[in-house]
């Protein structure tokens, strides 16, 4: 009987160990199969869904689930729709520019090829007539000749800076007798005006290697801002050697400042208080200055003083 006794309890301990393995597996086999689609759709598959079977906890996690990977599956479809309309919409746009760019160029050429014979044969004529009123008349139209033909300048070097076409010519040359040139060019606008130039470190040579013609336009067209916003006071030109690694060329005026609205946007195109600019000439100045190397920045001038600074860097390659 005791023998008896000692199997019926085995096999009953053994029952009850093949019942919790059975209820162990059952309810660990959805946990396996929620893990295994989990790792799918971390693959990327988004295809794959849970079975549900009965109405207890697992089978409701079981439903939340392929619920989340349907909306899963819903966004990423739209998602995808979203991106290949921004694609599409992006590379007509790319087409639109380059239309509109290839039209400018065009554009600033044809205008372009005109403009020089008209001033030449004006200057021509205005250098032969003697009477005073037919003189200002010309003066009107050179003037406004010159205007149209920087603005067209302007416009081809934005085309070419934009599409990164524009070429550098570098050779050595004396960066002070450039800065003295552009001041030559700028003497009768200073005679005619209050304020007075003061150009520091003149007989101080310095010789940099960049693209002379680019150079000469930036400094002309840092010095022109300057006279033009400058109704009485001193203009400075400073040049700058440090350390025989690069040279800083300063312009300070007594004008009425940069507008804080405009300074942190002041070297984008378009960008001017002034009616009588395009807004594009600090955009090309700082765009050929960086195509060299350099830097380009601007202040309004500390303690109070009125007026501004514009200021470039460029690598030095010697000085004598």
């Amino acid at each position: 009987n005791v023998m008896f006794l000692q199997i019926l309890f085995a096999i009953l301990i053994v029952g009850i160990l093949v019942l919790i393995l059975y209820l162990v597996a059952r309810m660990l086999k959805p946990i396996f199969v929620l893990t295994q689609a989990t790792s799918e759709i971390k693959k990327g598959n988004l295809d794959v869904s849970v079975e549900q079977k009965g109405s207890d906890e697992l089978s409701v996690l079981s439903e939340s689930f392929n619920s989340m990977v349907g909306s899963i599956r819903s966004s990423t479809i739209k998602q995808d729709e979203l991106t290949k309309k921004l694609e599409v919409a992006n590379e007509e746009l790319k087409y639109k520019d380059r239309l509109k760019d290839e039209f400018i160029n065009i554009a600033a050429h044809e205008l372009k090829t005109p403009i020089q014979p008209i001033l030449g044969l004006t200057e021509i004529l205005y250098s032969q007539v003697k009477d005073v009123k037919q003189r200002e008349l010309l003066e009107v139209t050179i003037r406004n000749a010159k205007r149209l033909q920087r603005l067209t300048n302007d416009i081809l070097d934005v085309a070419k800076i934009e599409s990164k076409s524009l070429g550098l010519n570098k050779e050595q040359f004396n960066l002070n007798r450039v800065i003295l040139d552009v001041i030559k060019d700028y003497r009768n606008l200073f005679e005619k005006s209050d304020a007075k130039l003061i150009y520091k470190n003149k007989d101080k040579d310095v010789v940099i290697e960049a693209d002379k013609a680019r150079l000469t336009q930036v400094i002309s067209n840092l010095l022109s801002n300057s006279v033009k916003f400058t109704n009485e006071g001193t203009i400075s030109i400073t040049v700058q050697n440090k350390q025989n690694q690069e040279v800083i060329v300063s312009i300070k005026d007594a004008g009425t400042g940069i507008d804080p609205e405009i300074l942190p946007r002041l070297f984008t195109k378009f960008v001017t208080k002034s009616t009588s600019g395009t807004g594009l000439g600090l955009f090309i100045s700082k765009s050929i200055i960086e195509a060299h190397g350099g830097k380009m920045w601007a202040e309004n001038n500390a303690n109070g003083d009125k007026g501004a600074k514009f200021t470039f860097s460029l690598p030095l390659t010697n000085s004598i």
